[in-house]
This record gives structure tokens, C-alpha cells and sequence, in this order.
């Protein structure tokens, strides 16, 4: 079943071309395995790299298909295409229910599935991966991941860990904010004044309409190329994609329940609070992890 077919025609036509395209890389696919999430949501990608599917659970298909909802995102998204409104919100441009049947007990079954632009498609390899939410020095990818490419003779202070140093970084594992820290020995990456002018409102408007519609537990994705890797080492400039992802989950009673428990349980802020405050925090945090530079500034 295709949802609102109209609406993410137009969506497509604008963002990746038309349909024809679309379907050409569509129709092969192939598993993926993001690390650093919790949702356990099944990915796919496109044979060609372009597009990810992720199967959304019910509150997420919910959210979607309510009508007040739809129409609040569907407004939203004409402001961005035809009024040029700042936003980095990595857009759904496709939502379908996909039936089957168990081999075993040849049961009929749904499954929902959006379709997204992939943010990393167009950046060379090797490049590193920050899921960042906003919050403290807990939020970290645990050790036992393979965050650090650690010889067997190597302590931490080899690789590069101490204040002002980068850790060199096992590629292919997505990163959460304390590794992006300790990437960028604690300060904030350089970005042109106008991209940065562009971020600051994108993320702006993006956590206001994302609050509006009680939604939280959104983060953004950050894949940054370090200078002099596949072709930046001519202007020692490094390159960045970005944008807001996992931002379809709703505030309902049960992240309510978590956000309590852990506000009991832990010093530290939950991850999961309240949709404005949530917003607040995310707009915080992004203040922090970029700075205007001059045209000589690196990355």
C-alpha cells in the first residue's frame, strides 16, 4: 500500500527526480546494520546507495498517517521547497505497507517502511559518523564497540585520546556526542559564516516544528570527511553531511515512564524528556559543537 501517493510524488519530483529513477533504485535492496541505535528498526538500502528504508512501529505509522499530523508535515515541507525555509530534516519521501506471509505458519503480516535520502551517499570513504542528541558525557558508544582502530601493544594514550588529540576511529561504527568530543579534543567544528547562519535558523525551525508536534528522541546525524581524504587535501577544507534524523517518535506514556525512572535512577539528564525541552536542549547543543571560521579556518 502507498500512503498519501500525491503528496510524496511531488515531494520526489522536487528533492531526488522523478519516479522512474525512484523505482530503478528501489527495486533492489539489500540489509543493513546501522550500529549505535537502540530502536531496532530494519534498514535497508538501495542497491545504488541513494535511499535508506527503515521500518517504522506503529506510533511512528500513527503519526504519520494521522491526518492533523500529515497536514501539519505536508504544510511544514511546502515552507521548505517553495518559501526556502532553512531546514536540515532528513524528509520522508515515501510510506508504504508492505504484506506477507510466514513460510511457518503462513500467517499474513504487515510491515511499515519510509523511505529516506541517504545523508552519506555523496561523500567519499573513509569518513566518521556522529549520531548527537545533545546530551552529557554518558551518551557514549560502550567500549567493548570497535570505536578505536587499537593495535594490541597500544594503551589509550597512543591512540590519541587526551585532550586535543583525535582517536583514530574504526570506520563504520556510528559515534554518539562524548566520542564526537573526544574527536574534536573538545571544540567545536569550523563552518563558513553563511553555512553556519543557514544550520542555526535550519535547526531552529526544525525543533519548533518538531515540539509543535510532540515529537522527540530525534538526533543529528553528522558524517564528516577530515581533511586531505579523496580530494579536500587540496584546500586542507574537510567536508560535512548532516541532518535531522529518527524524528517521526512521539512523546507518549511510555517514554514518559522512562524519562521518570530515570530522572530516579540517574544523576545524569534522561535522554528522553518532554518535546520543549527536549527541543531546548537539542538547540543548546548544536550552539556548541559549531563555530563561524574565516576563510583560512580548517575544519
Amino acid at each position: 500500500t502507498v500512503h498519501h501517493a500525491a503528496q510524496y510524488h511531488i515531494l520526489r519530483h522536487w528533492l531526488c527526480g522523478d519516479d522512474l529513477n525512484f523505482v530503478r533504485s528501489l527495486h533492489r535492496c539489500k540489509r543493513i546494520s546501522p550500529s549505535g541505535g537502540k530502536s531496532r528498526a530494519g534498514f535497508l538500502q538501495t542497491h545504488d546507495g541513494r535511499f535508506l528504508l527503515k521500518s517504522v512501529n506503529s506510533a511512528e505509522y500513527k503519526m504519520l498517517t494521522t491526518r492533523s499530523h500529515a497536514q501539519a508535515m505536508f504544510a511544514y515541507v511546502d515552507q521548505i521547497l517553495f518559501d526556502k525555509l532553512p531546514s536540515v530534516l532528513a524528509q520522508v519521501i515515501g510510506l508504504f505497507t508492505v504484506c506477507y506471509k510466514s513460510q511457518k505458519k503462513q500467517q499474513a503480516k504487515s510491515k511499515y517502511y519510509i523511505v529516506q535520502r541517504n545523508i552519506r551517499y555523496s561523500l567519499p570513504t573513509p569518513h566518521n559518523t556522529f549520531d548527537l542528541k545533545g546530551v552529557g558525557k554518558h551518551r557514549r558508544v560502550p567500549s567493548e564497540m570497535p570505536i578505536l582502530a587499537q593495535g594490541p601493544d597500544q594503551d589509550d594514550s597512543e591512540l590519541g585520546i587526551q585532550a586535543g588529540q583525535q582517536p583514530r576511529l574504526a570506520p563504520g561504527v556510528v559515534l554518539w556526542d562524548q566520542n564526537f568530543r573526544e574527536w574534536t579534543g573538545g571544540k567545536p567544528l569550523c563552518l563558513g559564516s553563511q553555512d553556519l547562519k543557514y544550520l542555526e535558523a535550519a535547526v531552529h525551525n526544525d525543533t519548533l516544528f518538531l515540539s509543535s508536534q510532540t515529537l522527540i528522541d530525534y538526533s543529528l546525524l553528522l558524517a564528516a570527511v577530515e581533511p586531505g581524504i579523496h580530494g579536500s587535501e587540496r584546500t586542507g577544507q574537510g567536508k560535512l553531511a548532516l541532518g535531522i534524523i529518527d524524528w517521526l517518535r512521539p512523546f507518549t506514556l511510555d517514554k514518559y515512564v522512562e524519562t521518570t525512572v530515570k530522572s530516579l535512577m540517574h544523576s545524569d539528564r534522561p535522554t528522553v524528556i518532554e518535546p520543549k525541552l527536549y527541543a531546548r536542549r537539542f538547540l543548546d547543543a548544536m550552539g556548541t559543537f559549531f563555530v563561524s571560521a574565516s576563510k583560512d579556518a580548517r575544519l
